[in-house]
């Protein structure tokens, strides 16, 4: 990624209508530790967001994902595709290091543009993931042999 691509998801995003802008308000310096996982298991395009904003090295490994970051992952569309894709941008503030980072991607949902708290952003993805179960339970395909 390079820094003009940068500049344009932090600074024109936010005033695209097309484009969800969601706050992420860090409640708790606890709920913001990063979890790590193997970069081959992360989407290009997301590692290199974290790359060019210094949350990760570029020869790394492992890669520190921060809970903003995962809970995006987990709304990236399956293999299989999906029916509607939602362009949305994702800020949070980072106080111990004083400072604010974003994370682009098109989401599988359609979100408020407003500010959420980390504590609800994790109530979310587990929402996400009960409604996925849910409609897994009624498919009687499934668990069949």
């Amino acid at each position: 990624m390079t820094p003009s691509t940068l500049f344009a998801i932090k600074h024109l995003l936010q005033l695209n209508k097309s484009c969800k802008f969601i706050e992420v308000k860090v409640d708790s310096i606890e709920a913001n530790t990063p979890f790590e996982t193997y970069r081959t298991l992360l989407p290009n395009f997301v590692v290199s967001q974290l790359e060019e904003q210094k949350l990760t090295e570029t020869d790394s490994e492992r890669v520190p994902v921060p809970p903003v970051a995962a809970f995006v992952i987990q709304s990236l569309p399956s293999a299989s595709g999906c029916d509607s894709l939602y362009p949305t941008l994702f800020r949070w503030y980072y106080p111990p290091l004083r400072r604010t980072y974003y994370l682009f991607a098109h989401i599988n949902h359609s979100m408020a543009r407003r500010t959420y708290t980390l504590t609800e952003l994790m109530g979310l993805r587990a929402n996400q993931a009960s409604a996925k179960f849910l409609a897994m339970a009624g498919n009687p395909e499934i668990g069949m042999f």
